[in-house]
């Protein structure tokens, strides 16, 4: 039987005096857990961290509601599978703000389960790392829905290391599956947006309706590293005055890569405004459509290895 725990916040604060070296609520016995309307704030680490038990077989899912973390030293909320355990991690987050904390919304899973995250309606500003991180180290995959959410202004407590608004990474055996949807990624430390596919595997990404504005790197950064193809369709994305690329498509892996860029914007930009490369043998394609694309530092429009069509 799979154990799952209900805690009904009623707007309550769970806070610490003192900003001990501890998170302030923990589950490591790899049942579910349900919160609601609760606010987590002051920790000298986690708000909450979950920690997945060397056995775990089967994916436990956090489901969070109306759920704040604010001025915790380490990520506001951390869900972590550190013993390569086969469980996977699962994640719906249905309203909640993130803010000031060491970083927004953490995810390692390092075993040989996936990741599932689905975000509505949140926000994720001011914290010092990312604002939104989900890594996934083993052989599993990673598979995001994010619609309707705020990450800025993250990523500035390491001028070394900035971080980034969102930054998703698999990096073993298994597929990236992004679905990013009516979100602001403006003014983070690094990207505004990085989907990162580095094992044996394929990517795939479709962003709807965003902004990527005035991040210290590139705005939009979509990559698949290995064997494998990448997927990438941008619909209505404005990516302006980012300190590098507005939007840099690359498939360094034999594969394929296909792209489309529609009724979006990349100006203004300090490296090129379009960058879209096919870095190995294969076939690579890319439609822009009804895009602006000026006044940026480098190229306009720089493709590599990439067929390209205009309309």
């Amino acid at each position: 039987m799979h154990l799952q725990c209900f805690v009904e916040g009623l707007g309550a604060t769970l806070s610490s005096v003192t900003g001990g070296s501890f998170a302030l609520l923990r589950s490591s016995g790899g049942a579910s857990l349900l919160l609601r309307s609760l606010t987590l704030r002051g920790s000298g680490a986690q708000g909450l961290l979950v920690s997945l038990p060397p056995g775990a077989t089967r994916m436990p899912w956090l489901r969070l509601i109306a759920v704040n973390a604010s001025q915790n030293a380490g990520c506001g909320i951390e869900i972590e599978d550190e013993s390569d355990s086969a469980a996977g991690v699962g994640l719906l987050l249905n309203r909640g703000l993130f803010m000031a904390n060491g970083a927004g919304l953490c995810v390692d899973e390092r075993g040989a389960g996936m990741v599932w995250a689905t975000v509505y309606f949140a926000q994720f500003t001011g914290n010092g790392g990312d604002g939104l991180e989900l890594h996934e180290s083993g052989p599993g995959g990673v598979v995001l829905t994010l619609v309707g959410s705020r990450l800025n202004a993250n990523g500035f407590v390491d001028p070394e290391q900035p971080g980034d608004g969102l930054d998703v990474a698999e990096l073993d055996a298994g597929e990236l599956r992004a679905v990013v949807s009516g979100c602001n990624l403006d003014g983070n430390g690094d990207q505004g947006l990085v989907l990162d596919e580095a094992g044996d595997g394929w990517a795939l990404a479709l962003l709807v309706r965003l902004s990527a504005r005035n991040n210290g790197g590139d705005g939009v950064a979509v990559a698949e590293r290995d064997a494998g193809n990448l997927t990438s369709n941008l619909v209505v994305v404005l990516a302006t005055g980012n300190g590098d690329d507005g939007a840099v498509l690359e498939e360094f892996g034999a594969g394929t890569y296909r792209g489309l860029i529609a009724s979006s914007q990349a100006t203004g930009n300090g490296g090129n405004g379009i960058d879209a490369a096919q870095e190995a043998p294969g076939i690579g394609t890319l439609l822009v459509s009804r895009t602006g694309v000026s006044g940026n530092g480098g190229e306009q429009l720089e493709v590599d290895g990439v067929a390209l069509s205009l309309r």
